[in-house]
């Protein structure tokens, strides 16, 4: 009978951390991005092609400016 209960208090004691592991983990996650919208530099792009072929390689040069 002892053996019972500690299998069933082992089980619950289990069950209750389980539990509590997948709300931190659920309640942690978060669908909104900080964005920031602010930079000390510029990014400056040459001009890209508008039409582009599937398999053609393009040359895509961008430059940081402070």
């Amino acid at each position: 009978m002892k053996k019972n209960n500690k299998i069933k208090k082992s089980v619950s004691v289990l069950a209750f951390l389980f539990v509590c592991a997948v709300s931190v983990i659920l309640s942690s996650c978060s669908d909104e991005l900080d964005i920031q919208q602010s930079y000390p530099f510029k990014v400056e792009t040459m001009p890209v092609p508008k039409d582009i072929v599937r398999g053609q390689t393009v040359e895509i040069r961008c430059e940081l400016k402070a």
